[in-house]
């Protein structure tokens, strides 16, 4: 057996992803260290198995307090079989977790958990953003005549939701909460995620605001994204929002250097 299909073979078995395939010609590579060949690969795939859903659940603590460690436990060795890791970090693993729940029978009354998983997972990409100078207001102030390029920030991230998931997800912060009762008919969430410093945070926006930063978000001008959240949002105080936007450091200004660098 070729080192790549070995490799191929371990990986499959060990993630279970080939129920029907025996273990046979890949047990012959293994040195059991005591062990019987099949008993050292067992212990190396539940390692495995637990290695990865403690991973999904320190990037989806709410969720996983909102269904309880059994239901978790069920949902993420399904998801684990069908989307191995792709990265040798397990930070970055979880990317489709909330896909995967949108279309988990057994979660199908739960009708917000897809949303706080994408909310959660927005909040893990933010704390491992890569960094970026920020825009201030005297670097726009400097700026403005010659209509610069801005993006958002690497670390931020735009969520819209029809269900309070800011709330649910606050509720859920402390055990002291965990009881108190939701109003899911209380409207929904258009939320920024951004990073400053040291810290994650999210911050409730109007539905101007959200459009002017999806906007610049996708390359568009700073003269059309607000055009655009203007037509969209007529009372939008486009002041207020450009600075909200700076304080929060969620702006960066494209240059050519950093064009040629992207």
């Amino acid at each position: 057996m070729r080192l790549h299909d070995l490799q191929q073979a371990m990986a499959e078995r060990v993630l279970d992803r080939s129920p029907d395939r025996r273990d046979g010609e890949l047990l012959d590579h293994i040195d059991g260290l005591g062990l019987a060949p099949s008993q050292r690969l067992q212990i190396y795939r539940n390692n495995c198995l637990i290695s990865l859903t403690e991973a999904l659940k320190a990037t989806f603590p709410v969720m996983h307090r909102l269904v309880g460690d059994s239901f978790f436990r069920t949902a993420a060795t399904a998801f684990i079989k069908d989307h191995p890791p792709r990265e040798p970090r397990l930070a970055a693993y979880g990317a489709a977790f909330a896909d995967f729940i949108a279309h988990y029978p057994p979660a199908a009354s739960l009708i917000y958990l897809a949303d706080m998983a994408r909310l959660e997972w927005a909040l893990n990409r933010a704390w491992h953003a890569p960094d970026a100078p920020v825009l201030t207001p005297a670097d726009l102030a400097q700026a403005a005549e010659t209509l610069p390029v801005l993006r958002l920030h690497p670390a931020c991230r735009l969520l819209e939701s029809p269900w309070p998931i800011e709330t649910i997800w606050r509720v859920h912060q402390s055990d002291d909460d965990a009881n108190v009762r939701i109003d899911l008919d209380e409207g929904g969430s258009r939320l920024l995620v951004y990073r400053q410093e040291f810290d994650v945070a999210m911050a409730a926006i109007s539905r101007g605001e959200f459009l002017m930063l999806a906007r610049l978000a996708t390359g568009a001008t700073l003269e059309s994204a607000l055009t655009e959240a203007l037509e969209a949002d007529p009372a939008l105080d486009v002041a207020a929002a450009l600075a909200g936007a700076l304080t929060r450091g969620c702006l960066i200004q494209v240059t050519a250097e950093t064009s040629r660098q992207t």
